[in-house]
């Protein structure tokens, strides 16, 4: 059963400054900044044009509080509610960390702890709250190409979710794009569900969906290596290209059945979690063990709302595409 989301909230950890000896891990290139360049034309994407440019490789950072431009939850719904048992899976910013080498970890823990006193136990799979780990790119969203590295886990009992949300929480859990990643059938499909991973879109005034299902590659284990997963959004309004379905993208190969209706048409935010709410129609768990994922890069080139004049579909920026650097997007 498809998980409704239900992101209720967006703030947690606001993380700090990058320090400039750190500068050649994260690229954040915006408007006219980057010398003469003035947006980004994707030269392995159709030559789609976007105004702001991200890179980050987390695999060279040295700690969480060296990272620039997200925001780490806490304390905050992070997942689908529990549909029987309404238990809910809530982000704790203690499983979110840098590891070197291998990037951004975000853990969903075998072991919770609570209060002010740092007491440890199981984490109860009957409990009400179960503790998970999310991450939200601090800027408000409107088109772009949001690319990620990832190696996942095959520890069963989470879901790992890759998605846009609306930016106006007023929406509720309506007008998201999602790529969500079962542990438990990766490969193999569960008791309830099928292999391979999961792609959604939410129409945003009905709550409709539309839901396909891409199996892996053969010969390919993802929870062995880090693949990338993408997703290109082009809406109605951007001054930068012409409306289309979302693109979902693994290791640069568009996926056929991506999702054909409902690409999101308000303002959003990126968001990647990690989580269980112990519902064995959909994540199971929690997890027998600590179940890990790590994001070893991040490149997105994507249009903010505020630069487009609201209903026109005119940039704000003095900008065109004769101006604009030429990039190929991967990693």
């Amino acid at each position: 059963m498809l998980m409704k989301p239900a992101h209720l909230a967006l703030v947690g950890l606001q993380l700090s400054a990058l320090p400039t000896s750190l500068g050649a891990v994260v690229r954040v290139s915006q408007g006219q900044t980057e010398g003469s360049c003035c947006g980004y034309i994707i030269t392995n994407r159709n030559n789609a044009y976007f105004g702001h440019e991200y890179v980050v490789d987390f695999s060279k950072l040295e700690e969480l509080e060296a990272l620039t431009g997200w925001n780490v939850s806490d304390g905050i719904q992070a997942g689908g509610q529990n549909p029987f048992t309404k238990q809910m899976p809530m982000a704790s910013s203690e499983n979110v960390a840098i590891v070197k080498g291998k990037g951004l970890a975000l853990k969903v823990p075998v072991d919770a702890y609570f209060g002010r006193i740092r007491t440890f136990a199981a984490q109860n799979a009957d409990a009400p709250e179960l503790k998970v780990a999310e991450v939200v790119f601090g800027e408000a969203i409107f088109g772009g190409l949001f690319h990620a590295k990832i190696k996942v886990t095959d520890t069963r009992g989470s879901c790992m979710s890759i998605f846009t949300s609306a930016a106006n929480r007023s929406l509720g859990w309506n007008d998201e794009q999602d790529i969500e990643i079962l542990s438990g059938s990766l490969l193999k499909p569960s008791d309830t569900q099928p292999a391979g991973f999961h792609m959604v879109n939410w129409e945003p005034k009905t709550g409709a969906k539309v839901h396909s299902i891409s199996a892996f590659p053969p010969n390919l284990t993802p929870s062995q290596s880090y693949n990338s997963w993408e997703i290109g959004w082009f809406p109605e309004g951007s001054t930068s290209n012409a409306l289309a379905n979302t693109q979902i993208r693994f290791n640069n190969k568009l996926i056929s059945n991506s999702p054909n209706q409902f690409p999101s048409t308000h303002p959003s935010v990126f968001v990647l979690n990690h989580w269980t709410n112990a519902d064995p129609a959909w994540s199971g768990g929690p997890p027998a063990k600590d179940a890990v994922m790590y994001v070893q890069k991040f490149v997105f080139y994507y249009d903010k709302p505020e630069g487009i004049f609201e209903g026109s579909g005119v940039s704000k920026l003095s900008c065109n595409r004769a101006q604009a650097c030429k990039r190929r997007i991967g990693c």
